[in-house]
This record gives C-alpha cells, structure tokens and sequence, in this order.
C-alpha cells in the first residue's frame, strides 16, 4: 500500500511539472527607452511602435519570453520570421537563453508601414517542442502619437516640434516637471474687505490631478474667514523656454463667482525682471463678465511720474511693493462666448519678433517688437498655472462656494533651431528642439 503510495504522488508531482511548463509564450510591448520625463507618451498598452515627439520617430520594444520547458537556439535561424512590409523597416533582434527582444536599429523611420507587419516564431530557432495552442505569432504596427507633435502656424507658415508636454493623467503633480506655487510663494496678497485685511495664500491640497485634469480650487479657508485659498503649478527650474508656441485647454464649468481669475502665462525669472523678461499673459478669465485678458507685464526701472493708461489692472491694484512705478503693461480682452458650457483652448506663438495669441484656433492678439521691443521677450520663460484672487473682477470675500478651473493638457512647441533649458537632479542643461529625440 505504501509503494503504491509513492507512486501515485511521483505521478501526481509529475502532472504538476507538466501543467506548470505548459505555460503559454508571453508577448509584451516595453516603451521604457523611449520614455521622456518632460514628454508624455500617451497609449502605452498599445501593440506596437509608438510616435515620440518627433513625426516618423519610433520608441518601443517587443519583448518575447518562452515558457519553462523551451529555449532559443544558438545558431544562424532567425528567432522571428517577418510576413509583410517589413524589407524597409530595419530590426534588431537580441536573444538570450529564453527571451528575444525585437526593436528598430534606428528610431527614425522613413517609411512608415500603412498595414501591421505580421510576426512568428521561427520553430528551428527553438529548442523544445511547440505544443498545439501556444501563442506563436504577433503584429508590429506603427502608432502616431495621440496627441499633435507637430504644430505648423496658420500664420507664420512655423514648424514647431513638441518639447514638453503634460497630460495631466498621472493622478499626481509631475515633480520632475513642476513646482507648486505653495512652495515657491504660499503668500499671494493681502486686500481689504469691510475695512478688515484678508489674505490670499496659497496651498497644495488646492492644487490637484484629478480624472484626467490639473484642478485648481480658490475657496475661503474653512476655520478662518479672512483667509482665501488657492493653488497653482509652475516649471520653474524644471523647464524654461525661449521662443516657440504653447497651448492648453481649460473648462470653466465650475468657475463662477467674484474676484478670481485663472490664468495660463509665461513668466520671466526675478533676475530677468528689468532685462529681457516680460510676463506673457495667455490668458486670464473673469468669470463675474465672461471676459478673457491676454495681457503683457514689464518693469524699467525709470518710475512713471504719474499713473499712465499703459498700466493696466495688477500694476496699481496689486502690487504692493512699492514696484508699481515701474510697471507697466499693456492688454486686450474680451467676452468669451459660451465660456462655461465648453472647453476652450488658449495658445502664444513666441517669435523674436513677434507674440500671437489664439483662442480656439482664431487669433485674437497680436504684439509686434517693432512696436515696443520690450513686450516681446528674449529671456528664458517658465510656464505657469494659477488661479488668483482679489478685488479685480469682483469682491473675492463675497463668494460663499468653492470654485475650480480645469486644464487638460499643457504642450510646448519650438523650432528645430530653437532651445529650452532642462534640469534634470539640479542640472540644468540647453537642449535645441533638433535634439529632443528620446530621453535627455
């Protein structure tokens, strides 16, 4: 009884060996090597290669991992054999003991296969026995980007490659990417409400990543009346560009009340701020009149004599410096139609010669350097998000609800010719646009 035993336990060990080599062949898409921490890479549970920020421009691998039981070769059969299109698309294949990694020699395609490239397994490259149902073929498929990596000006005739970019669908601030506006200023401004002070400060559980969006909220604070809440991202020493074009998309849905305004800008460093910086505006939005700002904000250090019709709402109202003398500003707005029933997106195109900026596609201001060189800047710009309040627009201490401003994406555009500067662990390095291929 014993030995019968024994060997009914050898052949039930040995149905488990069996079942457990029976495996199937695992086929998985890795796009680590094309991963970019200031681009992001939308659809990577795809199956195949993926566009990066530069057209006809492919990242990826195709990783092949043979179960227990089975082993590649070490002889001149190829590991994959390729039915298709594929004689124009070079391919590296690196094999090991049970894995064959299948990429592109070069990153950069010419021609691109309009029809996937059918792939399988080559059996005199195996060592061992295909068992009937393995998973034995795959497809190799080009993928653009889901989102526009090249934007070319309507008006200009500009052709500008994506450099940055963020979707906001982390469900967490990119440090690698931003800095939060509670760190870098928590105090925003002091204003006055029935003869008391308020304050306006800043916080990062105003500042969130929610389904898919960067959300910021402006709120009084629950357990003090006096003070009012908001938040806000910035790139910088992360990113700062020079030149180029810049989007995003906002949804006002629930951005009603008085004395706040969401804002899209580019800002100049402080050390930039009698020289070649000017804050670009791309916009500013006044829920209480439905109005859009797209304003320009410049210091010299001669102080006007008197206030002048240049200097527009901040300049008097909230700077508080003792600056305001030396500021000055120039703007044009206007009543955004269907303001909270939709989404609508904002843009600059940042020349040296010139600033156009965009609301839904339809240019809606233009700044020539002819006109006054220092509107239009030459320094290296951070990009910024906000949602600031005050008196201007309305009395901010009147609302009783939160109010939240939405924004989709922000992407960053620049010629090939044109540059950016990146700060990787505190190193911070210029990088032209014709060399934003692949990691940094």
């Amino acid at each position: 009884m014993r030995q019968f035993i024994l060997i009914m336990i050898c052949i039930l060990l040995q149905v488990i060996h069996v079942h457990a080599g029976s495996k199937d062949i695992t086929w998985k898409w890795d796009y680590s090597e094309a991963d970019d921490i200031f681009i992001d890479l939308l659809g990577k549970a795809a199956t195949g290669f993926m566009e990066t920020n530069t057209p006809n421009c492919y990242g990826g691998k195709l990783v092949v991992k043979l179960p227990e039981g089975l082993h590649f070769k070490q002889t001149e059969a190829p590991a994959f054999l390729l039915i298709g299109n594929a004689e124009e698309i070079a391919f590296n294949v690196d094999v090991n003991d049970s894995m064959a990694i299948l990429s592109l020699k070069t990153s950069s395609v010419q021609t691109v296969p309009s029809e996937a490239i059918n792939i399988t397994l080559n059996p005199k490259a195996i060592k061992g026995k295909l068992r009937k149902g393995m998973n034995t073929t795959g497809r190799l498929s080009f993928h653009p980007s889901e989102i526009p990596t090249v934007f070319k000006s309507p008006i200009t005739g500009r052709t500008y490659h994506l450099v940055f970019n963020d979707e906001f669908d982390d469900g967490v601030i990119d440090t690698l990417k931003w800095d939060t506006r509670s760190r870098r200023s928590p105090f925003t401004r002091r204003g006055m409400y029935q003869e008391k002070p308020y304050y306006v400060l800043c916080h990062e559980d105003w500042t969130k990543e929610l389904r898919g969006e960067l959300r910021l909220e402006v709120s009084k604070y629950p357990t003090q009346n006096n003070v009012v809440m908001t938040g806000g991202i910035l790139s910088l020493g992360r990113f700062m560009a020079r030149y180029g074009y810049y989007e995003t998309k906002a949804s006002f849905r629930d951005c009603i009340g008085e004395g706040y305004w969401p804002a899209f800008w580019i800002h100049f460093d402080e050390a930039d701020k009698y020289g070649k910086g000017t804050e670009i505006d791309v916009f500013e939005y006044i829920p209480k009149d439905k109005q859009i700002f797209q304003t320009l904000h410049w210091y010299k250090k001669q102080a006007m004599e008197e206030q002048q019709s240049e200097v527009q709402h901040a300049a008097l109202d909230y700077d508080k410096s003792g600056q305001f003398k030396e500021h000055r500003s120039s703007t044009k707005y206007f009543v955004l139609d269907e303001a909270q029933s939709k989404e609508h997106t904002f843009a600059v195109e940042w020349t040296p010669e010139e600033l156009i900026f965009y609301t839904d596609g339809k240019v809606t201001r233009r700044v020539n350097r002819k006109d006054d060189p220092k509107q239009v800047p030459s320094a290296y710009q951070m990009v910024y998000f906000s949602c600031s309040a005050g008196e201007w627009g309305g009395n901010v201490m009147e609302n009783q609800v939160s109010a939240y401003v939405y924004f989709d994406y922000c992407r960053c555009y620049q010629e090939s010719d044109q540059d950016a500067i990146y700060t990787v662990k505190g190193n911070g390095m210029k990088v032209p646009a014709s060399r934003r291929v692949g990691k940094l």
